[in-house]
């Protein structure tokens, strides 16, 4: 190294040191839903806009893309953070998934390039549980492949997958009053 090089790269840590370089804070969901909900008070629309809007809230990296039946018969399964909406505090869809501030992790489960709603969803208490049942709901969803009655038996016989799942199309709502026969 050249006496050059090395004085350049001292006086650049002398600037750096001197202009008092801070790292950015890790992002706090927790924090970020306790001001939102400050701001919004029980406006639910106002709380779930200002969730959406920054990605750091909710955006997990947690998404796959398993083959169905078919060659074009892609699911995809995806975990998200989410917020609470103050409407549905009290639903039985939240019951147990939701500490305060409000925040949960869902799974859902949706044929890829549909309009549908997802015809599955679980939700999950902490970030531990959410990548854990998102790896059983992967490989549930691969060992079915597409097939939705197999799916359904893969999930009745896993108590984390059962315990979690909150909706499944015909056989499962538990955020309505009554819940189909299944």
């Amino acid at each position: 190294m050249s006496m050059r090089t090395a004085s350049e790269l001292l006086a650049l840590i002398l600037v750096a040191s001197v202009c008092g370089c801070e790292r950015a804070r890790p992002f706090d969901p927790e924090a970020r839903a306790v001001e939102i909900f400050a701001s919004c008070g029980v406006d639910s629309v106002c709380v779930h806009e200002r969730w959406r809007r920054d990605p750091r809230d909710w955006n997990l990296g947690l998404r796959a893309e398993v083959a169905g039946r078919a060659p074009s018969a892609l699911l995809v399964v995806e975990t998200e953070r989410a917020i609470v909406p103050p409407a549905l505090r009290e639903s039985p869809c939240f019951a147990g998934a939701a500490n305060p501030p409000g925040l949960y992790y869902r799974t859902w489960v949706v044929f890829k390039n549909s309009a549908e709603f997802p015809f599955v969803i679980f939700h999950w208490q902490a970030f531990d549980q959410a990548a854990a049942g998102h790896r059983r709901a992967v490989a549930a969803v691969a060992d079915a492949r597409g097939d939705e009655a197999r799916l359904w038996n893969a999930i009745e016989h896993d108590s984390t997958l059962e315990g979690a799942c909150v909706r499944f199309r015909g056989k499962r709502d538990r955020c309505e009053e009554e819940t189909p026969a299944g």
